[in-house]
């Protein structure tokens, strides 16, 4: 991994804000070591002995944790991430006089709050990379509570939630963020999460906020794109997908900057069927397929056209793609899937794929509660009852409590 050197507008680099201070100790100590211990002319006439003795303080309060960060930065380099997370957590034990577990009570100057900054950082990142997302933003939180303004902090905190499907606490990270710097890509991340909770007037406010503020910030397009698809405004959606595609093959740069263009393609092909020019959709989708290339959602309006069509040869096609493409889903799409299902008033769909989605991300509340909002539209009450039970044991009460007070559970 390439250790990046995390700076941000306002907030002072940690590694040279330590080497600072590091400096400046020093030589205080080393002035107060002459001033205190050398005696004068006549202390030594009369005696060989320094009328003093002096306690030498210890530098490494200041040099061990940076030493720390170092030897984890060399790790962390070299796909060590057990032996980083140690070597951080024995730098940060120093500065803090505990176990440097985010509960013990620091020691504040300026030096180690410079290295509490960059330790928790560097710390959250090789949690992250080993698959610890609680402590990951357990860190991150850490880093805000030091520095409130840290915008970086606070948007990999943003997406670590949304990465667990806590949109709200996502949501709330964005929003500080694009408030502390409204040029920076906040407020496209704000559109796209107002888009993921099917806020589409919100998300289509913000994304037009956000090109306002930059007309080249790709991810504002293609939110702006999406949420005008899911209103039904076809044309709009087209205009701006293929606006994407243009901006995305415009230079080597934006293509590498790009989302897979294959996902685009697949919208303008899915928005071309939406506006009834099956011809031109057909024909854009089933080169996709061809480069296998097409998402999951143009396969499937491919399948309801060709079946429209009375086109059985190639709906059979279709639903053997649908299958191949489904057992490579992840818990994430089949989330957002289990979502359009349940907002088209598909209950079943939704909980088969809200059912898939915990088998491979049990933690997940959202998927959980969507499960149980699914249970309850297809009347199955004992099984919802035991799902938002379960779901209390678990930690999250509410949901439970909400149907036990309008007696649908006992």
């Amino acid at each position: 991994m390439r250790n990046t050197r995390h700076t941000d507008a306002g907030t002072t680099d940690a590694s040279t804000t330590l080497a600072q201070h590091i400096a400046s100790a020093t030589l205080m100590l080393s002035m107060a070591l002459v001033i205190t211990t050398v005696p004068t002319q006549t202390a030594w006439a009369e005696t060989t002995t320094p009328t003093t003795t002096l306690a030498i303080p210890d530098l490494t309060t200041f040099s061990s944790p940076a030493e720390s960060i170092r030897i984890g930065n060399k790790y962390m380099e070299n796909n060590k991430t057990k032996q980083a997370i140690e070597e951080y957590s024995r730098g940060l034990a120093k500065l803090l006089g505990g176990g440097g577990d985010n509960n013990s009570t620091p020691n504040i100057n300026a030096a180690s709050i410079a290295v509490q900054l960059e330790s928790y950082l560097q710390r959250s990142t090789a949690y992250q990379q080993s698959g610890n997302v609680a402590k990951a933003i357990n860190d991150l939180s850490e880093v805000i509570n030091l520095n409130p303004e840290y915008k970086d902090a606070l948007q990999r905190r943003a997406a670590l939630y949304l990465s667990q499907g806590n949109f709200q606490e996502a949501l709330t990270d964005y929003q500080r963020s694009s408030v502390l710097n409204p040029q920076n890509n906040s407020i496209a991340d704000v559109a796209a999460i107002y888009l993921q909770q099917g806020d589409y007037g919100n998300s289509i406010l913000e994304a037009q906020r956000a090109l306002a503020l930059n007309s080249n910030d790709s991810k504002a397009l293609l939110t702006l794109a999406n949420a005008m698809g899911a209103i039904n405004n076809h044309s709009g959606a087209l205009t701006l997908y293929k606006q994407y595609q243009n901006w995305a093959t415009a230079s080597p740069q934006n293509r590498q900057r790009a989302e897979d263009m294959g996902v685009v393609g697949s919208k303008i092909a899915t928005t071309l069927l939406g506006l009834n020019d099956t011809e031109n959709g057909i024909k854009e989708g089933e080169k996709l397929i061809t480069q296998n290339r097409a998402t999951l959602e143009l396969v499937q309006k491919l399948l309801g056209v060709y079946k429209a069509q009375n086109d059985m040869q190639n709906a059979t096609r279709m639903e053997k793609e649908l299958s191949k493409q489904q057992q490579n889903l992840t818990s994430k799409e089949q989330y957002d899937m289990a979502v359009t299902a349940f907002r088209n008033m598909d209950y079943e769909e939704a909980l088969r794929l809200t059912t898939l989605a915990i088998a491979q991300n049990s933690n997940a509340r959202p998927y959980r509660l969507l499960k149980i909002q699914s249970l309850i539209y297809l009347q199955n009450v004992s099984e919802a009852c035991t799902e938002a039970e379960q779901l209390c044991v678990d930690g999250y009460c509410p949901t439970v409590t909400k149907l036990q007070s309008t007696s649908y559970c006992p």
